[in-house]
């Protein structure tokens, strides 16, 4: 099991974080199932990757003209230990960096025109399976869950605040298993929460009505969503049957609850475990999941027909004035990923060279009104570039969540470091 320190050190705040982390050794492949990204989605499977869906794209050429790329279903391929699949219009090669994450660089357009071509750089996260209480893999670090029983961190697909649907293979989970999977995702909240002392979180009736009731929404009329372009958040009652408001905080007083509403995030990832995974990796969806003045929230959960959509409602902030410092991840956490991809809408300010970056470190600390000077620091002293974002640099932080900052470092860290 490798290891990585950190030390971020804030004027107003210092923490130090001790973390953990997996690599791919010699003999340790990817992890079977469905890997998902912004650009294609595809599943691994005993070396090979298979049903590749690349993703919807589009570009502007330097003449002004514009060309979109539909997506498209691909065929079988050889993945171990790289990936490399050329066909037609897209050219894709990729380098497993962990068990759990690939990146490379892509081209797709047409090499007969000159109208426009797309060149970049892409990700694809493994998807955790829908289950309570994961093993995990033989020969990888495991997350929190290793030390209560809950589901653990580790690799999964990011949700959206403002998200455009993923278009990848999905497992499905019917409408039977709620229940269950609102146990999971509660279960999921409360282990985090104690382990970074952000207190407990109660499941609301309300919330969960709405969450629920969005989510049948936006898989119903998954089609619809697509064409249009509509931020899946919202909803539009056009599309027919299940309309229950517009934004979700109508969503949540027309479902009954009485309080003030909060925030909402989403996922596309047919798990309640692995939604929750993929907000944690995040800088914006990650602060709701763990704010010590939010104390109630609601599950939803629908897949069907290969679309699948996770959806959590909170309850408004009740701040207490004696809330903690709340960090994530916390010290001596294990199981963290060194890299992060940047796969959140709105996208947080991208690293210099661009994504992926280092993993997301956030810090909650109600008191402090002001930042000063800032620093990330390697296990052996020295400074490491990175990216800060407080309310006074970025607007999103502000409007989500105004006493947080978060830093990631710009280049993916090292087992070690």
């Amino acid at each position: 099991m490798h290891k990585f320190g950190l030390c971020f050190v804030v004027f107003g705040a210092l923490m130090l974080l001790g973390c953990e982390t997996s690599s791919p050794s010699q003999g340790q492949k990817p992890r079977d199932g469905i890997w998902q990204g912004d650009e294609l989605s595809f599943v691994y499977r005993d070396g090979q990757i298979e049903s590749v869906d690349v993703h919807q794209s589009s570009c502007t050429g330097d003449d002004g003209c514009t060309r979109s790329f539909q997506e498209q279903i691909l065929g079988q391929w050889v993945a171990w230990p790289s990936i490399r699949i050329s066909e037609g219009l897209y050219d894709f090669d990729g380098q497993f960096s962990s068990m759990t994450l690939v990146s490379g660089a892509f081209r797709w357009g047409d090499p007969d025109s000159e109208c426009c071509r797309a060149i970049g750089a892409w990700t694809a996260e493994w998807v955790a399976p829908l289950t309570a209480s994961p093993e995990a893999d033989a020969g990888s670090s495991s997350g929190p869950g290793s030390r209560s029983g809950s589901p653990s961190w580790q690799g999964a697909s990011t949700g959206d605040l403002h998200p455009g649907p993923s278009n990848g293979p999905m497992p499905l989970a019917g409408s039977s298993d709620l229940a269950e999977h609102q146990r999971t995702a509660h279960e999921a909240l409360l282990s985090l929460r104690a382990q970074v002392g952000a207190g407990e979180i109660s499941q609301d009736a309300s919330l969960a009505k709405a969450a629920q009731a969005h989510a049948e929404f936006f898989v119903m009329h998954h089609s619809q969503y697509k064409s249009s372009g509509l931020s899946p958040h919202d909803e539009d009652a056009s599309f027919g049957v299940g309309f229950t408001g517009v934004k979700a905080n109508q969503r949540m007083k027309a479902a009954g609850y009485d309080g003030v509403p909060g925030a909402e995030v989403m996922a596309f990832t047919g798990s309640a475990t692995g939604a929750v995974q993929g907000w944690l990796e995040t800088v914006y969806h990650r602060l709701p999941l763990i704010d010590p003045s939010v104390h109630a929230f609601g599950y939803g959960g629908q897949s069907q027909s290969g679309s699948a959509c996770e959806v959590m409602d909170f309850s408004g902030r009740s701040p207490s004035g004696t809330d903690p410092v709340i960090v994530y991840p916390w010290p001596g956490q294990t199981g963290v990923p060194k890299s992060w991809s940047g796969n959140e809408g709105p996208q947080p300010p991208p690293p210099p060279n661009g994504y992926p970056s280092g993993p997301v470190i956030t810090a909650r600390v109600p008191n402090v009104s002001a930042w000063g000077a800032h620093q990330l620091l390697s296990s052996d002293g020295q400074e490491v570039a990175h990216v800060f974002l407080s309310a006074e640099t970025d607007p999103n932080m502000k409007m989500f969540d105004s006493k947080s900052i978060a830093i990631y470092s710009h280049e993916p860290l090292e087992p070690s470091a």
